[in-house]
């Protein structure tokens, strides 16, 4: 809901975000023994967030410039890490550990708006 302080507007946000992430496994072929296989990738994310947004405008009611800035934190409730299940050509299964994912989220942003009009 937003709240009117002096000449700005204060807009204070929270929520979950949820993502999901699904990328095919793959095989490789033609490596004379050395082919791999590798699982498809399934990644979950959970995210409670809490933000804040501050609105002001500059200028005249007929060309009015708005600004904003943003700040937002969000931590990561699910796991962080990543692995992939790998098979070498010979049936030997192994891990293969990807980048982590952040558990702590940190966000900020601006904007700057303007509304054009038609020049006569």
């Amino acid at each position: 809901m937003p709240l009117a302080v002096g000449g700005l507007t204060v807009t204070p946000r929270a929520g979950l975000r949820f993502a999901y992430f699904r990328g095919n496994g793959f095989g490789e072929s033609g490596a004379q023994g050395q082919s791999l296989s590798v699982d498809a990738d399934n990644t979950r994310s959970l995210q409670p967030f809490v933000a804040l947004a501050i609105d002001t405008s500059f200028g005249d009611a007929m060309r009015p410039i708005d600004v904003q800035w943003r700040v937002g934190y969000a931590y990561e409730t699910l796991s962080h890490g990543r692995a992939l299940a790998v098979t070498s050509q010979d049936g030997t299964t192994f891990s293969a550990p990807g980048t982590d994912l952040p558990r702590a989220l940190l966000t900020t942003g601006a904007s700057v708006g303007f509304h054009p009009t038609k020049a006569i």
